[in-house]
């Protein structure tokens, strides 16, 4: 095998390398975090404008909505007709500029990842553990004829949960902790309280809004 990487993976590799320096910084700084949000997609623009007031309630950041981009087809499955979010992260993190810390994608359409012995599991949403993107999906949102305040609750519970993930916060065992495993359920989802629980808050303190802890939201 040659050293050499391939042309394609030297431009993700500077990418990578870009996001940690800038991560470095805000974090050496004081700085808020940089985030991207970036439609997939046709999206609703109520759907955008929430999803942003959702990350800066919870999280101390500086959020960008960018212009909506296409569903990339590499990362289509055909068997089930929906995408693949762990190739949906691959390309937001592709075509995202390094001076945004995080992007959180997000699409009206059906996504999913492999979970256990299931190849192709259905999921609200996808965060890289201590990386740069997520992204979460509102098609299983509106599921058992969930009225629009339901909608934007499980929205506001899904993103924060998602961009935690990014910031290292890994699925908590704590009942009704925001970053509880969903496990792809709205009835889970519902009975989260949307709060982070004393350990997790207590881990991501650097990143929390004074008032993140407050009563929810929704």
């Amino acid at each position: 095998m040659s050293d050499l990487l391939p042309e394609a993976n030297l431009r993700r590799l500077a990418r990578t390398l870009a996001a940690i320096t800038f991560a470095a910084f805000s974090l050496a700084s004081g700085a808020e975090l940089r985030v991207a949000v970036r439609p997939l997609g046709q999206v609703d623009p109520a759907v955008l404008r929430a999803a942003v007031q959702d990350l800066t309630a919870m999280y101390d950041v500086q959020v960008r909505l960018l212009p909506s981009e296409p569903m990339p087809p590499s990362a289509y499955y055909r068997p089930r007709n929906r995408y693949r979010a762990e190739k949906l992260l691959d390309s937001l993190e592709a075509t995202t500029d390094g001076g945004y810390d995080k992007v959180l994608g997000i699409t009206a359409q059906d996504i999913s990842t492999s979970r256990g012995q299931w190849h192709d599991w259905g999921v609200f949403g996808l965060g890289r553990l201590s990386g740069r993107s997520c992204v979460v999906s509102t098609c299983r949102m509106g599921g058992g004829g969930a009225s629009r305040t339901v909608l934007l609750s499980r929205l506001a519970k899904v993103v924060d949960h998602e961009f935690g993930h990014t910031l290292g916060l890994p699925h908590c065992t704590q009942r009704g902790c925001l970053m509880e495993d969903m496990r792809g359920s709205a009835a889970v989802l519902d009975a989260c309280s949307g709060l982070l629980c004393a350990s997790c808050q207590a881990r991501a303190s650097a990143f929390l809004r004074h008032d993140a802890h407050a009563p929810a939201r929704r």
